[in-house]
Formats: C-alpha cells, structure tokens, sequence
C-alpha cells in the first residue's frame, strides 16, 4: 500500500475467532485483505489482488 498508518480496530466476527477481513486504504483506496495477528495483536496487511488465487479479480 501506500505506507499510511491506519488504525483498525477488531470487528466482532475476529472477536469470535475468525481472524480475517477486508477494507480499504484510506490513503490510496487499495482494497486489501486483513488478517488478525493474534500473537501482537495487530494486523497483517496485502493487497487483496495479491490475496486472491490467480492474481486480479474480475469483479
């Protein structure tokens, strides 16, 4: 991403133990995919494109 500092806050389906999510920089509006690190609790970042199998969405 663009290296913006942003803060997340945990969504209540990651407090049950479903540790990943979506959204989008707020500073260049990449969508990325997130997943809980629960050992630091903070969140481990890609771009969603770099997530999905196969490379861009066609969506």
């Amino acid at each position: 991403m663009c290296g913006k500092v942003m803060w997340i806050c945990k969504s209540w389906a990651m407090e049950m133990g479903i540790n990943i999510g979506a959204g989008t920089c707020a500073g260049c509006g990449t969508l990325i995919h997130m997943t809980l690190n629960a050992e630091t609790q903070e969140m481990d970042l890609e771009r969603y494109e770099d997530y999905i199998p196969g490379g861009k969405s066609s969506v």
